[in-house]
């Protein structure tokens, strides 16, 4: 079943969840109940397509919630993300000319970040792509077995402002991940082990002005594949004013048009907050994210366990 949700309705999930009891303490804020809105623009080029994509990305922080991980309850902090936009280009037809095709793509995707760990422990995707005589979707469900950040206090650095410009790391993603969907009657699953290691930089400070005003920003360069991500996050918004993807077929920009920030405290003596909780954005790989239209494209099949694997850290 297709999870599209509005974020109106994660913001009365968020208000669900707000009734439930709270650890207070001193020094660390998550920001339940915010809503980020951004514009999406992206364009896919390959030998059998060329595609445009525009549309928004809607980003909010739900809250607090549980889950059941390995058959136990764990706290988390649950992020929502939805992009809804219009597809307009030209695909190469089986009889070898170039034919003019409209669509529209919902993505969303739930993500559940450990209080301790500051890292996912699951990603839920949905996605649906309506081109007129083709109607595809795909459902995509990521556990994390273990996301492992090195050196492991790099985000306390980062928040604290006092991690110096160049500095890099590694994060190292190991799960497992499996889809299910429908290509036009078509129906489809498969799974794979993921392990994915993305190298990151810290560029340093950086003003950007977009349309939900000027920011000064701590940029993040991301390496992963054959992807690279840059992030300029703001400590204004709680939230990144601008990311940009850039691979050989494909290209993203998305920026922030308004915010609304609410903040709760939270922490105590029953656990610590990882600052990596509170830097979701930065401290998460977008490459699923960035790919949306490739399985239509290319058509995948069920992969073989390596293409579960991207490339190791330099």
């Amino acid at each position: 079943m297709r999870i599209v949700a509005t974020v109106a309705t994660c913001l009365l999930i968020a208000a669900l969840i707000g009734n439930s009891e709270m650890v207070h303490a001193e020094g660390w804020t998550i920001p339940s109940g915010s809503v980020w809105t951004y514009s999406y623009i992206e364009s896919v080029h390959t030998p059998q397509s060329h595609l445009a994509l525009n549309g928004t990305l809607e980003d909010a922080c739900v809250g607090l919630t549980t889950v059941s991980i390995s058959d136990e309850d764990t706290e988390v902090l649950l992020y929502y993300t939805l992009i809804t936009a219009d597809v307009t280009g030209v695909v190469l037809s089986d009889f070898g000319n170039w034919a003019p095709v409209t669509g529209e793509l919902i993505t969303s995707k739930l993500e559940y970040f450990d209080l301790e760990t500051g890292t996912p422990v699951r990603t839920v995707f949905n996605q649906m792509l309506d081109m007129g005589s083709l109607y595809y979707e795909e459902h995509n469900d990521t556990h994390y077995a273990d996301v492992i950040i090195q050196p492991p206090d790099i985000y306390s650095d980062f928040y604290s402002g006092s991690l110096p410009p160049g500095t890099e790391w590694t994060v190292v993603y190991v799960g497992t991940v499996s889809v299910d969907g429908v290509e036009n009657t078509e129906s489809f699953n498969w799974s794979c082990d993921l392990r994915s290691y993305v190298n990151r930089t810290y560029i340093g400070n950086e003003t950007i002005d977009v349309t939900a005003g000027i920011f000064a920003c701590q940029k993040v360069l991301s390496e992963y594949a054959d992807s690279t991500t840059e992030e300029w996050y703001s400590s204004v918004a709680r939230r990144n004013a601008k990311v940009t993807v850039h691979s050989e077929e494909d290209s993203i920009v998305w920026s922030l048009i308004e915010y609304e920030l609410h903040e709760e405290t939270i922490g105590g003596n029953e656990h610590d907050l990882n600052p990596a909780i509170l830097l979701a954005s930065v401290a998460v790989v977008i490459a699923v994210m960035a790919m949306t239209l490739m399985l239509f494209i290319r058509r995948q099949k069920p992969p073989p366990e390596s293409q579960g694997m991207l490339a190791p850290p330099k």
